[in-house]
C-alpha cells in the first residue's frame, strides 16, 4: 500500500549536513537542490503480521502422522512456507522407516496450544505436534531441517514456537539464516529447553528483509537415546510490511541561503508500507557545492 504524507517543508539553513553548509558564513550561498536532496525514513515499531504458521494438523498444511506414515516434507497451514526434512533445499534426509517406529528420526506425537496464533488449531490429542527424534545410535544429531519461506516485500523476521524435551532428547536448538541455501548465519543457540510446552522466540532477523527465496534452517544436538526428543508445535514466522519511499521532484531551485537567512523548501514523497507512531523522516543536503 502507498500512503502519502505532507510534504516535508523547511528552511534551508536548518537541513544540516556534515560538511560546511551547516557551518555560519558571511557570504550566500546559491544551490540547485535537485539532485542533493536525500530524504530518508526510519521506521520504529511498525505492526507485524503472521507470513507462515505451521500447527501440523490445519489444512491446507500438511497434517503430522505417527511413523511409519510421518511426512519429510510440511507445507504451512498458514501463509505459505514449507519445511523440508528429505535432503531437499539443504536440508539433511531424516529417517522414517518403511514399518513401524523403530529408529524413526520424525514422528507424531500429542500437541499443546502454547503459541497457538488465530485459526491455529487446538486440538492437542493424537497426532498434533511434530516429534524430532535421537533415532538409532542418535544419528540424528547434527541434521539440518530447512524452512522455505519469501521476506518479499516483508522486514524483521520473527520466529516463536513451542517446545518440550524428554530427559535424553536434544538438549540444543541452532538457528540459522540464509539468503542462498548455502551461506548461513547464526541467529540463536537454545540451550534451555523445557521438558513441558514452553514458548521459544529468536533474535529478529533482518538480514532476510525483502529476500524473495529465504531459508531458516535448524540443528539439534544432545540426544543422548534413539526415543529421546523434542517435540515442535505453533510454529509462527511474523514479519513487518517492508517500508519504501520514494521522493518527488523538488522545484524553485536554485534557492539563496545566507548566514542569516534561509530559503523555503518542499519535498515531495509517497512512503509505502505500515506506518509506526514513531515514524522519523529524514531530509539531508549531501554537499555545500
Amino acid at each position: 500500500m502507498i500512503q502519502t504524507y505532507a510534504n516535508v517543508s523547511a528552511s534551508l539553513k536548518d537541513i544540516r549536513p556534515g560538511h560546511p553548509v551547516a557551518r555560519r558564513r558571511s557570504r550566500t550561498m546559491w544551490m540547485i537542490l535537485s539532485a542533493l536532496l536525500w530524504v530518508g525514513f526510519t521506521s520504529i515499531g511498525n505492526a507485524q503480521s503472521l507470513i507462515a504458521g505451521w500447527d501440523f494438523q490445519t489444512a491446507p498444511g500438511t497434517a503430522v502422522a505417527s511413523s511409519p506414515a510421518t511426512p519429510r516434507v510440511y507445507n504451512a497451514s498458514f501463509g505459505s512456507g514449507t519445511i523440508y526434512f528429505d535432503g531437499t533445499n539443504g536440508s539433511s534426509s531424516w529417517f522414517v522407516p518403511a514399518s513401524g517406529n523403530t529408529n524413526t528420526e520424525l514422528n507424531g506425537f500429542g500437541g499443546t496450544t502454547v503459541n497457538a496464533g488465530p485459526g491455529f488449531s487446538t486440538v492437542t490429542s493424537g497426532q498434533s505436534s511434530l516429534a524430532l527424534v535421537g533415532g538409532a545410535a542418535n544419528a540424528a544429531n547434527g541434521k539440518f531441517a530447512v524452512f522455505v519461506f519469501s521476506m518479499t516485500g516483508k522486514s524483521d523476521l520473527v520466529v516463536s514456537y513451542a517446545t518440550q524435551r524428554t530427559a535424553s532428547g536434544f538438549s540444543a536448538q541452532r538457528w540459522q539464516y540464509s539468503v542462498d541455501g548455502v551461506n548461513w548465519v547464526l541467529v540463536d543457540s537454545i540451550t534451555t529447553i523445557p521438558s513441558a510446552f514452553g514458548t521459544v522466540t529468536l533474535s529478529t532477523i533482518t538480514g532476510l528483509n525483502n529476500i524473495a527465496t529465504a531459508y531458516l534452517r535448524l540443528t539439534c544436538f544432545g540426544a543422548t537415546n534413539s526415543t529421546g526428543n523434542n517435540r515442535i508445535d505453533n510454529i509462527q514466522f511474523n514479519a513487518s510490511t517492508a517500508a519504501s519511499l520514494t521522493c518527488g521532484p523538488v522545484t524553485g531551485s536554485p534557492f539563496c541561503v545566507s548566514a542569516d537567512a534561509g530559503s523555503p523548501v518542499s519535498v515531495p514523497f509517497n512512503f509505502g508500507g505500515t506506518p509506526g507512531l514513531s515514524n522519523i523522516y529524514t531530509a539531508q543536503l549531501s554537499n555545500a557545492s
